[in-house]
């Protein structure tokens, strides 16, 4: 079996940070008070309400640098040890601004001694070359992320959860981020109705063919204020069971790249904006029972994985 730090069978995101910035790497949160080109009358995609997975997000302090500051300060209290810092930006889109606005932002979020990589959530497609080469410019000799949500590969399950562009377009936006020498990490979403194994494999292979350094695994999950909900109360959508979803994940992680950084492998919202499922509140269980899978299966991240044409670059990276 490949060896993972930390006695994983997976690449867990904390040792993966520490390797590539040399120190106890954080994140700290930051909002630019940004909103989503694709939400129209309340709804975007089917599953999104904002507040629910970024709670304190939406920061009455303006000023991104006094963000930081106090991020920062907060990191060290709950984590001493803590010495490098990576500035989040998560709610929201985070590249449709006004680019002089967003150069500010960014800029303010670097001038920091500490902070080592610059962090970016948005759209595929709310990305330009234009955008990417401000951003380059202000990141300078600064490691930067680009996050871009992916969910499915299937397009009726795009179209079904009103995703707001095709796989087309994501394709382009990563090969477009890459060609920066930016990491891109990308979301995908496990609970569809219907998923299957084979489902699971085409997704793995399909996000390790691609420069991806980085993938964050969500759990489907309802939650307040969204037509998800509504759906769930009138009984036109069934949840997948814990089990199962721990089987899939699993079906995941044997055909991605073992250079891949794996950042999350369940997701929940605090009370009260989640209605269902309760099993997915605690994600240390959820991560125990993976690996318990793994070792029943005796199998473990990129067992099954070919190699391709990217594997060389990203373990240059790694």
């Amino acid at each position: 079996m490949y060896k993972f730090p930390e006695n994983k069978r997976y690449r867990i995101l904390r040792p993966w940070l520490e390797e590539k910035f040399g120190g106890r790497t954080w994140k700290v949160g930051l909002d630019a008070g940004l909103s989503c080109p694709h939400i129209k009358d309340n709804v975007g995609c089917v599953f999104c309400d904002p507040p629910s997975y970024t709670p304190a997000a939406r920061n009455e302090e303006r000023l991104i640098y006094k963000q930081l500051i106090a991020g920062i300060s907060g990191v060290k209290k709950a984590h001493r040890f803590a010495d490098r810092f990576i500035a989040y930006f998560q709610s929201g889109t985070n590249t449709f601004g006004n680019i002089n606005y967003l150069r500010e932002v960014f800029s303010q979020s670097l001038n920091h001694p500490d902070v080592v990589c610059l962090s970016i959530g948005t759209r595929p497609d709310c990305i330009s070359n234009k955008m990417l080469d401000m951003i380059s410019e202000v990141a300078g000799d600064k490691h930067v992320i680009i996050e871009y949500g992916l969910q499915s590969i299937n397009e009726e399950r795009a179209k079904w959860m009103n995703r707001g562009h095709d796989l087309e377009c994501f394709n382009k936006a990563v090969l477009k981020t890459a060609a920066y020498g930016f990491d891109v990490v990308t979301h995908v979403m496990v609970g569809f109705q219907d998923e299957s194994k084979k489902d699971m494999i085409e997704l793995a292979k399909f996000c390790g063919d691609l420069p991806i350094n980085g993938i964050k695994i969500h759990n489907l999950h309802v939650t307040i204020n969204t037509p998800l909900a509504e759906w769930y109360f009138n009984g036109e959508y069934k949840l997948i069971s814990q089990e199962e979803y721990i089987g899939l994940v699993c079906d995941i992680i044997e055909h991605l790249p073992k250079e891949m950084a794996i950042h999350r492998v369940s997701a929940s919202s605090p009370r009260p904006y989640l209605v269902a499922p309760e099993w997915c509140r605690s994600s240390p269980a959820n991560s125990q029972l993976i690996d318990n899978e793994l070792l029943r299966r005796d199998t473990w991240q990129g067992k099954h994985k070919n190699n391709n044409i990217f594997e060389e670059s990203r373990l240059n990276k790694c």
